[in-house]
C-alpha cells in the first residue's frame, strides 16, 4: 500500500468509492443502497467521502439520470478539482437552504420568490417568459440566486436548469416548487383542442418532468430522510421532511 501512497485505510476508501462511482454511473441503485453495498454503512458517510476525494456528493456523479455527464477519469478530476478549490464556499452553501422555482416570472412564483429570499435561501427562479423572469431576479439578493429560461416541457431543458442548480448549490435542493402552469377557462366544448394540449403538457407532464429531473438533488439535501412523489388534489407532490409542501390552494410554509 505504501507504493502508492495510500495507507491501508485510504485504500480500502478509494476502493469502495471507485466502486460506489461505478454504481452511481450505471443508475441502477439509489444512493442509499450503494452506500450500504459498497461498505459504506449510510448515506451521510459516503457523501462525506465523496466530497473529501472528488470534490462533490455523490448526486452529481450519477450517469443518465443525473447532474454530471462526465466520461473518463482525467474530465472528471479536471472538473472536479475547481470544486475542491472552493471546498469553503461549498461549505457555507451546504448550510444554507435552498428552492428551485418554476413559473417565478409573475404571480405566486415570483411572491414565492421573494418571500423565501427574505428568510435567507438561496432561491433559483425559472420561467418561460424571459422578461417576468428578469424582472424577478432584479428584486432577489445578489449571491443568493440563479435565474435562467426554460420551458417545463422540455426534459432537456430542466436536465440543464436543475444542473446548474446543483451546481451552484453544492448540489442540494431543499425544495421543489413545482408551480408553473397555464390556465385556460371555459366550458369543455368551448376550449380547443391544442389549448387542451398545452394544459396538459404544462401542468401534469411538466410537472412529472421536474420530479424526475430534480428527485437526485432532493434526496442529496434530505440525507436520507423519508420521502415521496405522489399524485394528490390533481398534483404531483414531493414531500420530504424539514421541507415545504402544500398545494397551492393551500399556501405554503417555510419550516
Amino acid at each position: 500500500m505504501r507504493e502508492i501512497g495510500l495507507t491501508p485505510a485510504k485504500s480500502v476508501e478509494r476502493l469502495r468509492l471507485d466502486a460506489a462511482r461505478a454504481m452511481l454511473e450505471s443508475g441502477a441503485a439509489s444512493i442509499q443502497d450503494v452506500a450500504r453495498k459498497t461498505g459504506f454503512g449510510d448515506s451521510e458517510r459516503m457523501r462525506r467521502a465523496f466530497i473529501r476525494f472528488y470534490g462533490a456528493p455523490p448526486a452529481l456523479l450519477r450517469g443518465p439520470c443525473g447532474a454530471l455527464d462526465l466520461s473518463g477519469d482525467a474530465a472528471l478530476h479536471g472538473r472536479l478539482k475547481k470544486r475542491r478549490s472552493e471546498a469553503s464556499l461549498a461549505k457555507r452553501k451546504e448550510e444554507q437552504k435552498t428552492i428551485f422555482i418554476t413559473g417565478a416570472g409573475s404571480g405566486i412564483g415570483r411572491a414565492t420568490a421573494l418571500l423565501f429570499a427574505e428568510r435567507g435561501w438561496f432561491v433559483g427562479a425559472f420561467d418561460v417568459d424571459a422578461e417576468g423572469l428578469e424582472q424577478t431576479a432584479a428584486l432577489l439578493p445578489e449571491g443568493r440566486r440563479l435565474s435562467s429560461v426554460f420551458d417545463v416541457r422540455d426534459r432537456a431543458g430542466w436536465t440543464r436548469a436543475v444542473r446548474n442548480f446543483g451546481e451552484a448549490t453544492g448540489g442540494l435542493m431543499h425544495v421543489l416548487f413545482n408551480n408553473a402552469g397555464v390556465a385556460r377557462g371555459g366550458w369543455f366544448e368551448d376550449i380547443a383542442p391544442d389549448d387542451a394540449d398545452l394544459i396538459v403538457d404544462v401542468n401534469i407532464k411538466g410537472v412529472i418532468n421536474g420530479c424526475y429531473a430534480a428527485l437526485p438533488l432532493l434526496r442529496e439535501a434530505t440525507g436520507g430522510a423519508h420521502r415521496e412523489c405522489r399524485f394528490g388534489r390533481g398534483r404531483l407532490r414531493h414531500a420530504a421532511h424539514g421541507g415545504v409542501f402544500r398545494d397551492q390552494a393551500r399556501g405554503a410554509r417555510i419550516d
